[in-house]
């Protein structure tokens, strides 16, 4: 093989080295704008999650506040069953007396 043959085949295999190192740039900036573009969808979704975990904090908050507040209504419920209890025991008893009234004076 002459020097000019030997030449022509290193500058041959230059040119693709060359373009396989284009191949690979191109190929190295595609994949950094696909990086690029991955880190900003994260980061919205980072933000939609921030956004998400503040509002069921909220809601947690709200529902327990409304779990005391039927806590309390219920307590209240059950203390006005007692009253009513107690307010029929003593109808009843008001009942029985004012009947034995009523017995008395038809006797007289």
């Amino acid at each position: 093989m002459d020097n000019e043959k030997f030449q022509e085949l290193i500058l041959q295999q230059l040119k693709q080295i060359n373009q396989r190192l284009d191949e690979h740039a191109m190929l190295l900036k595609a994949l950094e704008h696909a990086s690029q573009v991955h880190k900003a969808d994260m980061d919205n979704l980072n933000n939609t999650v921030a956004r998400l975990e503040g509002k069921l904090t909220r809601v947690d908050n709200r529902l327990n506040g409304i779990e005391d507040k039927l806590a309390s209504i219920e307590s209240e419920i059950e203390e006005m069953k007692e009253i009513n209890k107690s307010l029929l025991e003593m109808y009843g008893e008001h009942e029985a007396h004012i009947r034995a009234i009523k017995r008395k004076v038809r006797c007289e």
